[in-house]
C-alpha cells in the first residue's frame, strides 16, 4: 500500500505544472485595430524547420516581472507581466508573428504564447508609435526560476544575428508567504 501512495504522490508531482495560462478567455491579441489570433503550444513548431530567404529583425525591450490576477475561480495567482515593441525596420515587412517563449529553469518545462498577424504590419503602429506587445495570462509557481524570451517569427536559420531577447525571472515564496520577484536580463 505504501509503494501505491508513493507512486500517486509521484505521479500528481510529475504531472503538476508550473506554468499554466490563467484562461482561455484571457488570451488574446492586445492591440486594437490588428488582425491578429493569439495561441499557446509547448514551443514544438515544425515551422522552424523552414528556410526563408528573409526573415524580421528581433524584437526589443522585453520587460518582465510577476503582477498577481484572480483566475476563473476568483483566487489570486502570480502571473508573467511581459512587454516588448518591434523595430520599426524593414524587417517588419517580413513578420509574420511574435512569440513569447518561457522556460522552467528546474524542469525545462515551457510554454509558448504566439501572436499571429494575418496582415502586413505598416512600420508603426496607427498611432505613430512602436508596435507593442504585452502578455499577462501566464500563472507562474513560487519558488520557481524562469527563463523569458521574445522571438519574432519566422526565425533567422542557426548561426545568423540575434533574433531574440531574454530576461530571467525568479518567484520566491510559498504557502502563506508574500510573492517576492527577481528579474534579470541576459
Amino acid at each position: 500500500m505504501y509503494s501505491v501512495s508513493a507512486l500517486l504522490v509521484l505521479l500528481g508531482a510529475v504531472g503538476s505544472s508550473c506554468i499554466r495560462i490563467l484562461s482561455d478567455h484571457a488570451l488574446k491579441c492586445s492591440l486594437q485595430g490588428l488582425n491578429c489570433t493569439s495561441s499557446y503550444s509547448n514551443c514544438m513548431d515544425p515551422g522552424w524547420l523552414i528556410s526563408h530567404k528573409y526573415t524580421p529583425s528581433g524584437p526589443e525591450n522585453l520587460l518582465v516581472s510577476v503582477d498577481t490576477r484572480p483566475d476563473d475561480t476568483g483566487q489570486l495567482q502570480p502571473v508573467l507581466q511581459a512587454n516588448w515593441t518591434l523595430k520599426d525596420d524593414g524587417g517588419i515587412h517580413f513578420l509574420t508573428a511574435t512569440e513569447l517563449h518561457v522556460v522552467v529553469m528546474s524542469t525545462n518545462e515551457q510554454l509558448c504564447i504566439r501572436y499571429s498577424f494575418k496582415d502586413n504590419l505598416s512600420m508603426r503602429s496607427p498611432s505613430g508609435e512602436k508596435w507593442m506587445f504585452s502578455s499577462n495570462v501566464l500563472v507562474l509557481d513560487p519558488g520557481q526560476q524562469y527563463s523569458v524570451s521574445v522571438y519574432n517569427i519566422p526565425k533567422p536559420e542557426q548561426g545568423h544575428s540575434s533574433f531574440d531577447i531574454s530576461r530571467e525571472v525568479q518567484v520566491l515564496g510559498g504557502l502563506n508567504q508574500d510573492i517576492v520577484v527577481f528579474g534579470t536580463g541576459v
